[in-house]
């Protein structure tokens, strides 16, 4: 399952578990002249088809229990009505209609490798979403949510799943996908299993290289029957990323001489990069710039082994801009006035030769810090949290709105909808029902 193209099987387990959320159902109508033939039906009553334009959202009939109208049977998936899955439009329910979208990372991959980077970006709150969501709308950029491992704990994995799920429904224009970050087994598992998500990282590369494979090895497998793409490490990144903490005596660049094997064993969809970046606050003494030439050596190995193109994932990779610690620390905070991050004038470039999804955390957390210090010390008497709660989401919104014009996304959604809805569209012969 590479960036050409994923596997029909797994196209149909995804279909089948976005339909479930958005309990639309794609058809062709023969009844319906050319190029109108496109139409949605409930799942439930199949009536009322709608046209390009609407939203099914508006639609009383359209509900999300339409889901129950699907019988699961060994081997094969279909509508009550007897309508296989694979007539069904591939898992972008929603997009003639310009609705929301939680699409596959994969489908992302494909449009956006060699041209720009998908901005991926942690939430652990309600403002951190409300905040995204607006910055990313505003720039009309795709993007990729990410719940980490003590996100999940930290809020509960089901209140930020509802959390999304109202987001898209306020939001109805973002096109994005829910990505799990830095993964072990067991919760890779538990977000494969629960349909919700559209792609997960393994992260083994504190083990052997062997020992890595073999655990991503199995990750993939898991994922992949269920339509679910893999994120897989190889080398490590130095700092601190929630509890796992590498010393830069232990952190090492990615082996581009490796990268081809583990590609070939793991089977996974893309690949995260040690390529000059680390975890945290406190990334780089002075000024440091990304391993272009690690970067050019893993994407030349990977094109003379025949591989498709495998996308390069940069974790690490918030700017830790001097102004905001220096507003931090102005407000009484204690931040080391040298901290360092990536130059975001390399996003692009680094975009350019592959690298597809760049992970960005630490940033958005210097943004709350910042509004934060600073409400409270302006305000010392004030103890209501919603202020400087809707100055963090729109301040955020700002925040998000830049990184994605810096990473070539923004813009881009009108691109991303054309590509998928042409990428999406089947043959008349083999939909019609």
């Amino acid at each position: 399952m590479k960036i050409a193209a994923i596997h029909a099987r797994q196209r149909t387990r995804a279909a089948h578990r976005l339909i479930q959320r958005f309990a639309a159902i794609r058809v062709v109508d023969d009844s319906q002249p050319a190029p109108g033939r496109v139409v949605f039906h409930c799942l439930q009553t199949h009536a009322a088809p709608i046209r390009s334009g609407q939203s099914f959202r508006d639609q009383p009939h359209l509900s999300r229990r339409a889901a129950s109208g699907f019988q699961k049977k060994k081997n094969q998936n279909r509508c009550a009505c007897g309508a296989p899955l694979s007539r069904l439009l591939k898992f972008h329910a929603g997009l003639i209609l310009g609705g929301a979208m939680i699409v596959t990372t994969a489908d992302l991959y494909q449009i956006a490798y060699g041209k720009f980077a998908i901005g991926a970006y942690n939430i652990n709150n309600l403002e951190q979403t409300m905040g995204l969501f607006r910055g990313c709308l505003e720039s009309e950029a795709p993007f990729i949510i990410q719940l980490s491992k003590g996100a999940r704990k930290y809020a509960d994995k089901r209140m930020l799943e509802a959390i999304i799920r109202t987001a898209d429904e306020i939001f109805p224009d973002a096109i994005y996908a829910v990505h799990l970050d830095h993964g072990d087994e067991e919760s890779c598992y538990d977000c494969i299993e629960s349909g919700f998500y559209s792609s997960v990282m393994i992260d083994a590369s504190h083990d052997e290289f062997a020992k890595n494979i073999e655990i991503t090895r199995r990750v993939v497998d898991r994922a992949h029957a269920a339509g679910v793409s893999v994120e897989a490490e190889l080398g490590q990144l130095g700092g601190v990323e929630e509890d796992i903490k590498v010393d830069e005596g232990n952190a090492s660049l990615t082996n581009p001489d490796e990268v081809v094997e583990f590609i070939e064993r793991t089977g996974c969809d893309s690949l995260a990069a040690a390529i000059g970046t680390s975890h945290g606050a406190y990334k780089f003494k002075g000024q440091q710039s990304l391993h272009f030439n690690v970067i050019k050596a893993i994407r030349e190995k990977i094109a003379a082994a025949g591989l498709p193109p495998t996308p390069i994932v940069m974790h690490g990779s918030s700017s830790v801009p001097k102004s905001e610690v220096e507003r931090i620390n102005a407000a009484g905070g204690k931040l080391d006035p040298s901290a360092c991050g990536v130059n975001e004038e390399e996003y692009l470039p680094a975009a350019k030769l592959g690298v597809t999804k760049i992970n960005i955390d630490t940033d958005g957390r210097l943004v709350w810090t910042r509004v934060h210090r600073e409400f409270f010390r302006d305000h010392p008497a004030e103890f209501d949290f919603r202020p400087p709660g809707k100055t963090f989401m729109d301040e955020y919104a700002k925040f998000i709105a830049h990184k994605n014009t810096k990473l070539g996304s923004a813009g881009q959604i009108p691109l991303v909808r054309e590509m998928l809805a042409k990428n999406s569209a089947p043959a008349p012969a083999a939909v019609v029902l």
